[in-house]
């Protein structure tokens, strides 16, 4: 079945639950008489119709008719107390519109549950990353830039850090790569690029920035500067991954801020159908064998700006400015939200991969980006 198509999405929706549940079961969303085995006995299970429960179907244990078990258990529905039929929607329109508002309205969603359905969508792309960033390497070439996203606050201590958004960006697939760091210098740029860039690889910096500044070879790698003129998809790409940034403004939200980062990140990385490839690493972290598959709870996710025990007890100021604010322009030209070049694309209204709809920072209930074509 083609989910990417309204169409064929809708008519699935539509199905009587007699069709809709045997289908989550044979595509793997929810278990199978096949293959799901009691948790109290190991003993097989068999579908059983119950037209006074929510799901009109259970799992009821062969061995034993006392072990009866909801039609969710173990899967990504299994703790979400509303329609299925709704989560399925409000996600696939949040995959694809990138909009809260419209997938909130879309699926009939209204007041803070919403919220709690982004945190759930956004688990995936968190667990996601988590295990890419043990493996992913990028060779050949990449592209540096970074964006001053906020200040950090450590342990109640009056000094303020600067939190810089930093991007490493693959020329050759556009993928995108994001770390939130406290100190912009050679030695936190380079430990980042050692760790996730081949030896060898050409290390592309804006001229003039200062990255165009480091020595890169000293450290096996290629140093280029390069005008973003010349390299103008991948220079949009990080343009509009900043833009998304722009649309945010979660004061002392940590968890809903590393969880932001690594959305972008999962978007950038996935082509074709988006909502049948989140529902492929969904499966992969529910297994529907037992508890889902998560690597790790514990925050933060990234190590690369604070520790566990500074994250704890940090308070996290959000402030991603827009380009047009002195304090923004007073800072070095690889800081600033949008390239010219971008600028100038967009305003020519061609294509984008995101089209953020507004230069001031919103609240999480009214942000609103688009993804299109990353």
């Amino acid at each position: 079945m083609d989910l990417s198509s309204d169409a064929s999405f809708n008519a699935l929706l539509a199905q009587p639950d007699q069709e809709f549940y045997p289908w989550l079961s044979s595509v793997g969303l929810v278990g199978s008489a096949q293959t799901f085995t009691c948790p109290t006995c190991g003993s097989a299970c068999k579908f059983v119709p119950r037209a006074n429960r929510r799901l009109c179907f259970t799992f009821r244990c062969r061995n034993s008719k006392n072990h009866e078990f909801s039609l969710t258990k173990f899967s990504f529905f299994e703790k979400i107390k509303v329609d299925v039929r709704a989560l399925l929607r409000f996600v696939r329109g949040y995959l694809f519109s990138g909009s809260l508002d419209d997938s909130a309205n879309g699926a009939e969603i209204v007041g803070n549950v919403r919220l709690d359905w982004v945190s759930v969508t956004r688990d995936i792309f968190v667990e996601i990353v988590r295990r890419s960033l043990n493996i992913v390497r990028f060779h050949k070439e990449v592209e540096i830039n970074d964006a001053l996203v906020g200040t950090i606050t450590i342990d109640g201590r009056s000094v303020v850090h600067n939190v810089w958004l930093f991007g490493v960006t693959h020329t050759e697939t556009s993928q995108v790569l994001l770390f939130p760091v406290l100190a912009r210098d050679e030695v936190t740029v380079v430990r980042i690029l050692q760790r996730f860039v081949d030896p060898g690889a050409k290390i592309v910096a804006e001229p003039g920035s200062f990255y165009s500044r480091i020595d890169f070879r000293s450290y096996g790698f290629e140093g280029v500067s390069r005008n973003p003129l010349q390299t103008v998809r991948n220079s949009r790409v990080w343009a509009h991954t900043k833009a998304h940034f722009c649309k945010f403004s979660e004061s002392s939200k940590l968890l809903s801020f590393e969880s932001l980062v690594c959305e972008i990140i999962w978007r950038s990385w996935k082509r074709g159908d988006i909502f049948t490839n989140y529902l492929s690493d969904l499966k992969s972290i529910y297994t529907l064998k037992g508890p889902p598959q998560f690597t790790s709870n514990t925050r933060p996710i990234f190590d690369t700006w604070v520790s566990s025990e500074e994250y704890a007890s940090c308070n996290f100021n959000f402030s991603f400015m827009d380009s047009t604010s002195p304090a923004v322009c007073a800072l070095p030209s690889s800081t600033l939200i949008m390239s010219a070049s971008a600028r100038r694309e967009d305003s020519e209204g061609r294509a984008s991969s995101l089209h953020a709809h507004s230069s001031q920072p919103a609240s999480l209930d009214t942000v609103e980006f688009r993804l299109d074509s990353m």
